[in-house]
């Protein structure tokens, strides 16, 4: 999970946002068919398929923050991902359709 920088946080940007939210801690997190980004209020973090394993696919469809501060992000094509304590999970459909459309609180 690097920091980005130049072209890739420029392509990043430009590929739109799909859904935002802000977790307790203060980040706030959007979700684009580039990947996720994490913002600080000064720069972006991107967590995407080049630079995290747990992401299957960098199409994000939304994004929820669970009442334990843990955010959900659901992807179009790799399932469901979970990110608490700073690591990501996914949690992926036994059927072979893998996109998750909505997150429901």
């Amino acid at each position: 999970m690097s920091n980005t920088s130049g072209a890739h946080k420029t392509d990043f940007l430009k590929t739109g946002i799909r859904a935002i939210c802000q977790t307790p801690d203060g980040y706030l997190w959007i979700g684009t068919s580039g990947g996720l980004a994490r913002f600080d209020g000064v720069r972006f973090v991107v967590y995407a398929r080049y630079n995290t394993p747990t992401m299957t696919d960098d199409n994000i469809r939304g994004l929820t923050v669970a009442k334990d501060g843990s955010l959900w992000v659901a992807t179009d094509g790799g399932g469901l991902l979970h990110l608490q304590d700073g690591h990501f999970g996914r949690l992926a459909p036994t059927r072979t359709d893998k996109r998750v459309r909505r997150l429901r609180d």
